[in-house]
């Protein structure tokens, strides 16, 4: 009688690891077919770095 419980606890298993499975694909395809809620993201804004002056403007001089 314990073959059988085991077999019952591993096809339950296997059952809800397909099922899981399942659910992950569909929310998959789902979040594939929807269109993302901003289609054409603006592209970042790239500034060049501050470079460095030649002379202090305030500081302190020793």
């Amino acid at each position: 009688m314990n073959t059988a419980r085991s077999m019952n606890t591993a096809l339950r298993i296997t059952a809800f690891a397909a099922m899981l499975a399942a659910a992950f694909g569909v929310a998959y395809g789902v979040g594939n077919a929807v269109d993302p809620v901003m289609a054409d993201p603006r592209p970042a804004k790239h500034e060049p770095a501050p470079t460095a002056s030649p002379e202090p403007s305030h500081g302190m001089s020793h």
